[in-house]
């Protein structure tokens, strides 16, 4: 959830009313049918009657059919920073040219395109057509949220909470995600709420988070919906409820939300919310959610497999499974994959390995590793998997004071920081 996308709103910048002059019926057909296939929606600058298409919206096969009009219209227009903008912005798209694309799109931005800033600073965030660069990516989003571009408002709201690039300063970033929410951009009530669920350099408050997802889950936002559903699974800002927790999950599922199918399907697996156990259904979900990508699905399914709970038992396949989460980017996998190096059930014990993925499962977010490590302050971990863990946190960065066998309260702290994203 606190991954940068570009995300389209539908309200505007400044608007502009005049048609471009063209010169020629070719370049005329052209430009027009640029605007019509390649207009972003939060485009100020694009025609009356062209509403444009949301990023989320544009892909591969939209980008092909808008290539050859915007290359036409930029070629022919190389002064509107508006076909400059599309014809960059088709080829990025497209994929297979993001230095080029990278390259015609910092034209526009450099000739005051506000759209065309926000991809210039995308570009630079996830290092598309260009070397990463926080710093880069911050001072472009900057341009564009000051140009009123409520993605990059956004962006520029992370930047600031996340210290991405710049110093942190979440009053900054509230400041922000205000803005591009009074705009529409249903996301940055989710973004804001993040900074009081973790408590990212304001006092931790989960009721105030469960209102600004609120704000958003009335627009149907999938991350708002799965985010409540969480809340009351866990009980953090209102009474534990799984019967509650269930329909936001069900409802962010509906929206296709891969996150929400692995919730779901761990409620059917463990016949919970009022569902009786279906660990066909739990599979069935993991393995779509799997297939868009969800990293935490093949983590969850891998315990099947452990289990035989809906499948054969194998523990070889368990474990293929869970490698491959950790290596998506799943914090659970991690946090799985740490418990089987205690544990030995299924491979050799490795004090040291589990060590650094109980760091990356923290690192990462996971409530498991919150509970066992801030919460229960490793008391139910043999001491060298403790002292191991210490030793891996130094070597990441930290300074405390070493007890053989136990966690300092500096130990203690730097993992709750690390937790919550707050180093």
């Amino acid at each position: 959830m606190r991954s940068r996308f570009l995300f389209a709103a539908s309200l505007l910048l400044v608007s502009v009313s005049a048609q471009p002059v063209l010169s020629g019926p070719v370049e005329d057909s052209a430009a027009q049918l640029c605007d019509q296939l390649a207009a972003a929606s939060d485009d100020s600058t694009n025609p009356a009657g062209i509403p444009g298409i949301a990023s989320v919206d544009f892909g591969v096969a939209e980008a092909t059919a808008a290539l050859p009009p915007c290359e036409t219209a930029a070629t022919a227009f190389p002064d509107r920073p508006r076909y400059v903008f599309q014809h960059g912005r088709a080829l990025q798209a497209k994929g297979g040219s993001d230095t080029k694309a990278f390259e015609i799109l910092t034209k526009a931005a450099s000739a005051g395109h506000a759209v065309a800033m926000n991809y210039v600073g995308y570009s630079y965030d996830i290092g598309t057509g260009v070397e990463k660069n926080a710093a880069k990516a911050t001072e472009w989003y900057s341009k564009s949220a000051e140009g009123g571009v409520p993605a990059a408002q956004r962006n520029l709201g992370i930047s600031y909470r996340d210290g991405l690039g710049i110093g942190r300063d979440p009053a900054k970033a509230i400041y922000w995600f205000e803005k591009a929410a009074e705009q529409g951009l249903d996301d940055a009530w989710v973004e804001w709420g993040l900074i009081y669920d973790s408590g990212i350099g304001v006092p931790q408050d989960h009721g105030k988070a469960i209102e600004l997802f609120e704000k958003a889950a009335k627009a149907k936002n999938v991350f708002a919906l799965n985010n409540l559903g969480l809340l009351h699974e866990l009980g953090f800002g209102v009474p534990q409820n799984d019967a509650k927790a269930l329909p936001y999950y069900q409802a962010a599922v509906a929206e296709g939300f891969e996150s929400a199918m692995v919730n779901v399907g761990r409620f059917h697996d463990q016949g919970r919310g009022g569902l009786v156990k279906d660990h066909a259904q739990a599979i069935a979900l993991y393995e779509k959610a799997a297939a868009l990508g969800e990293a935490e699905a093949n983590a969850n399914l891998s315990q099947n497999h452990f289990k035989g709970e809906g499948v054969p038992k194998d523990a070889k396949r368990g474990l293929e499974l869970l490698q491959k989460s950790v290596d998506d980017g799943s914090y659970l996998g991690a946090f799985l994959l740490a418990q089987e190096h205690v544990s030995g059930a299924h491979l050799p014990r490795n004090a040291s390995k589990a060590a650094e993925l109980f760091v990356l499962a923290l690192d990462r977010g996971s409530e498991e590793a919150n509970a066992l490590f801030i919460k229960n302050k490793g008391g139910d971990l043999p001491a060298d998997v403790v002292d191991a863990m210490q030793q891996a946190l130094i070597k990441k960065g930290a300074t405390f004071s070493l007890v053989p066998g136990a966690f300092s309260p500096d130990a203690v702290s730097y993992m709750q920081k690390l937790f919550s994203g707050n180093l």
